[in-house]
């Protein structure tokens, strides 16, 4: 999140002549200037678990491909039973040179470049030892990427538990109106800026900090991971679907496939929309996916 310009003194004046017309909000803890780790958020309880929030860039669309070029991750720990969010312990961010140039999308996309990447490696022991308590993979972006990517470079870690935040609902009640991340926190009273940490490492902590302060949605990505979800996969090369939340897998140029996981339960809907849009039953599979098996190839 980019920082806001200051108030004029004008703008001053008018808050001060009619104070009831405004609102403070107060920057999210975790992102101040020398905050500590571990941070305490909740009680400590015995039967605690470990999570991480996984904020990830590729250097190519394709999953079956694509190195990690960025990571960013918030490990922390959560009470299943309450499922609230109890600790923030530490934050790690490296770029990663993939060996290869940039396409000059990812360039403009995400401001690096091969200047930046060049001789940039991500600590691979550090991270791995993170991953080896079996903690709960948070993903930041669209996780039928960032995993696949993610299990590349660390293929010892290949059965964690993931879900998904960009599956939250930001207008869900409560949230009407809201479209981000920085809106919802907006909502709460909170704001963040990318000063102290890079953004993508800022944009965890931010997240963390909505997941602890808005503990429904918290639990309803922890009842997600408990109660598995349902691929559907079209084999067929139908463009619109994107629209409807599909993710395009392609060989080569050529696309391939197209899938999109639901709540179990909610498939039939999905189905007799695809029947609406002339796809044969003969081209679709449904199956039930764990958390642990979820985002990867179909």
């Amino acid at each position: 999140m980019k920082r806001n310009p200051a108030i004029t003194p004008q703008q001053h004046r008018d808050i001060l002549s009619r104070p009831e017309d405004f609102r403070t909000q107060e920057r999210i803890p975790l992102t101040k200037a020398g905050v500590r780790w571990p941070y305490q958020l909740a009680d400590t309880t015995e039967d605690e678990r470990q999570f991480l929030i996984l904020n990830s860039q590729q250097n190519s669309c394709c999953s079956s491909t694509s190195s990690v070029i960025e990571i960013a991750l918030v490990r922390g720990r959560y009470n299943p039973k309450e499922g609230v969010i109890t600790r923030i312990d530490a934050v790690y961010h490296s770029l990663n040179d993939p060996g290869e140039p940039l396409d000059w999308p990812f360039e403009t996309m995400f401001g690096l470049s091969d200047i930046l990447l060049k001789g940039q490696h991500i600590d691979q022991a550090l991270v791995s030892g993170w991953l080896d308590n079996d903690p709960l993979i948070l993903s930041m972006d669209d996780a039928t990427k960032a995993r696949p990517a993610f299990e590349r470079l660390l293929p010892r870690h290949t059965n964690l538990e993931w879900s998904c935040l960009e599956d939250i609902k930001w207008n869900a009640p409560g949230f009407e109106n809201c479209d981000n991340l920085a809106d919802s926190l907006r909502l709460l009273g909170w704001f963040y800026e990318d000063d102290i940490y890079v953004p993508a490492t800022a944009d965890c902590l931010a997240m963390a900090w909505f997941l602890h302060q808005s503990p429904l949605t918290f639990a309803h990505l922890l009842d997600e991971v408990m109660q598995g979800t349902v691929l559907i996969k079209v084999n067929d090369e139908i463009e619109s679907l994107s629209e409807r939340g599909f993710s395009n897998f392609y060989s080569g140029k050529y696309q391939e496939y197209a899938c999109r996981e639901v709540k179990a339960g909610q498939q039939g809907r999905e189905l007799a929309y695809l029947e609406r849009k002339g796809v044969s039953r003969s081209q679709i599979t449904c199956q039930h996916v764990s958390a642990r098996s979820r985002f990867k190839p179909c």
